[in-house]
């Protein structure tokens, strides 16, 4: 089964999750893991990461908490996984540094391009805040 990790799919959870609040209003750690059910220990990780990525402000104190930025908006499907994940890659053939033996003869090769190239598409177009804002 080909998947993303569970680190990629709770980042774009709580992106899409502080999309939906008020944007000037910070919300809790606690809220957040409790309304998209990202355990709080990993929840700090990747907030972090999304943080330095230019997309979560934190502010401490009791009205604290995070909040999408205004770099948010150009938050994609793709960079939140690339951020997490690493380069995608349908499978390893696909992957930037493939040392792949068969590529150059390989018959199944550009099919694999090709699907990844349509992945690619779906996931760049996807602005997360974007799409979880429309609702």
């Amino acid at each position: 089964m080909l998947s993303i990790t569970k680190k990629a799919d709770y980042a774009v959870r709580i992106i899409a999750f502080l999309a939906n609040t008020p944007p000037e209003s910070y919300v809790s750690s606690t809220e957040v893991s409790k309304k998209t059910l990202v355990p709080r220990k990993f929840l700090a990780r990747i907030v972090l990461d999304l943080i330095h990525a230019g997309w979560i402000e934190s502010n401490r104190g009791s009205k604290g908490g995070i909040r999408l930025s205004k770099n948010a908006s150009e938050a994609t499907l793709s960079k939140v996984v690339e951020l997490v994940d690493g380069p995608i890659a349908l499978n390893d053939c696909c992957s930037p540094n493939s040392k792949c033996a068969f590529r150059k003869v390989c018959k199944i090769h550009p099919v694999w391009v090709s699907a990844q190239a349509e992945m690619r598409k779906v996931l760049d177009n996807c602005y997360i805040v974007k799409e979880a804002r429309k609702k």
